[in-house]
């Protein structure tokens, strides 16, 4: 049964679920948000398929990602982000709210094993994962904090060549602000 998920209760071994054929190839990754009832599953051959459980049956709500081998939950009793590793190497944040990637990045290689989410000293979560002979840690601990707030909405972000990490930022009240990417911080602004 290719692309099926079965669930047995531990106590007498009873067939408690049984999704049939949900993907064309084996599952590669599996994570159930049980607060949403909702299933996401990837397979080698196709994206995530997030599905919705009603009536007891998987209905398919969206997809995202391709080839996907590793899906990890920040949390496993009440997920809220979801991180993926895809066999090229594509290692992405998803909310689970949105289903929509928060963070990408593009390793040199396929991930070495499973990563894993780890709580670092302050307490935020942290990314745990190896590729050929390096392992990375990675803080998120900005990916929700603003790096500045302005008075009208960013219209455009373009990171200038050659120059050591400088954004222009042009907003929907014609201002433009030129970002530092290293400091954190605004180095002009014009109207």
């Amino acid at each position: 049964m290719k692309g099926s998920i079965f669930s047995f209760a531990a106590g007498d071994g009873t067939c408690r679920l049984a999704f049939r054929d949900l993907h064309m190839s084996p599952i590669t990754a599996m994570v159930y948000v049980p607060d949403t009832d909702t299933l996401v599953t990837a397979s080698a051959d196709s994206a995530c398929t997030v599905w919705r459980i009603a009536g007891g049956q998987p209905h398919r709500f969206c997809t995202f990602g391709k080839s996907i081998i590793h899906m990890v939950p920040d949390n496993v009793a009440c997920p809220s982000l979801l991180l993926t590793a895809a066999l090229d190497g594509t290692v992405s944040l998803v909310s689970l709210d949105s289903f929509q990637p928060l963070h990408r990045m593009r390793l040199p290689g396929p991930l070495g094993g499973r990563p894993s989410f780890m709580a670092g000293p302050d307490g935020r979560p942290r990314i745990l994962l190896h590729v050929g002979t390096e392992v990375k840690l990675f803080s998120l601990q900005h990916l929700y904090e603003p790096w500045c707030r302005c008075n009208a909405a960013c219209t455009a972000l373009t990171a200038l060549p050659g120059s050591g990490g400088l954004i222009l930022a042009e907003f929907a009240d014609s201002s433009v602000r030129l970002l530092d990417a290293h400091s954190q911080e605004v180095r002009g602004s014009w109207r």
